[in-house]
């Protein structure tokens, strides 16, 4: 990937790091699905933006961690939840997944 690229896909602006997450919760506990109980704090974080449809490396650049941290998050998410692909995490949070 060229540099020029990488710059193509900037990280999540500041407030949606900072968002609550009654939404997300609300969304999956419709769904008999309790994140707090499955899930870690950074699992729930990175949960929020992959579902909004966010590529690993602007997750990465937004949670200030590696894009490995994130393929790890990823993978614990999808172990817990009981998915496979990010069009089944953002159906399960009852959003429309658009990659960004």
């Amino acid at each position: 990937m060229t540099q020029r690229a990488l710059s193509d896909h900037p990280a999540p602006p500041l407030a949606l790091v900072e968002r609550p997450r009654a939404h997300l919760a609300a969304a999956l506990a419709a769904r008999g699905v309790d994140i707090a109980a499955l899930l870690t704090e950074r699992e729930i974080e990175a949960l929020g933006f992959l579902a909004d449809g966010y590529a690993y490396r602007s997750i990465a650049q937004a949670m200030a961690i590696g894009v490995g941290t994130v393929q790890t998050h990823v993978k614990n998410i999808y172990r817990k939840l009981g998915v496979s692909s990010r069009e089944e995490v953002a159906a399960l949070a009852g959003r429309r997944p658009h990659l960004r």
